[in-house]
């Protein structure tokens, strides 16, 4: 591509940027630094460009999505006795899955080198209220059983045990779900409960049919 096409590329999506109504900056906390542990939290605040305090609200039920203060008191009782010498840094963090104007899903995510799994959470922000929303709000009545099949092929084939109950077609456990542009993202393994520990992407056209 040459490079005033890529110039051109850039300076429609900065222009297109700045016609949204609103303003996300990535804010950093650390909850704790000692000798055992250090636990970081990176969080939106989001902000409307002719009202900020309407988000108010909403950005603080952000900061505490990932929901790092139960390690602050004893970090290293999360941590198998193998690692009681290391120094263990939890990280929570998030990215932006699907953005429009009006709309917004992140992914909320915890990890740390030394725990096995991570812990993802999803979450939909209507933009015209300042408020989180449901998911079955903005995707209503997934038909589960299409879901079923991409679930237990992950399971069978990753020796991992998910909750296929919660995946069959009259199921009405909770599922943890958000969207990207091309895919619905699923997010598995703790079936029942608010967040997931795997990601399962599963394109669109797969499911919509």
């Amino acid at each position: 591509m040459k490079l005033f096409q890529i110039a051109l590329l850039i300076s429609t999506f900065l222009s297109c940027r700045e016609n949204f109504r609103y303003s996300i900056k990535k804010e950093e906390k650390i909850l704790l630094d000692d000798s055992s542990c250090k636990i970081v939290s990176y969080y939106p605040v989001i902000g409307f460009k002719n009202n900020d305090s309407v988000m108010n609200e909403l950005n603080k039920n952000l900061s505490v999505i990932n929901s790092l203060e139960r390690y602050v008191v004893d970090c290293s009782t999360f941590f198998s006795p193998e690692y009681s010498k290391e120094k263990k840094e939890i990280i929570g963090d998030y990215k932006i899955l699907f953005e429009t104007d009006t709309l917004l899903n992140m992914e909320f995510v915890v990890q740390s080198k030394y725990l096995s799994k991570k812990e993802y959470r999803s979450v939909f922000i209507d933009l015209i209220k300042g408020q989180l929303i449901e998911g079955h709000q903005v995707i209503p009545n997934i038909d589960r059983s299409k879901l079923y099949p991409y679930v237990k092929k992950f399971s069978d084939s990753t020796g991992i045990y998910i909750n296929l109950k919660a995946y069959e077609k009259e199921s009405n456990y909770s599922i943890m779900f958000g969207k990207t542009k091309n895919d619905f993202v699923l997010y598995l393994g703790k079936e029942g409960e608010f967040g997931g520990y795997y990601k399962l992407s599963i394109p669109w056209k797969e499911i919509s049919n």
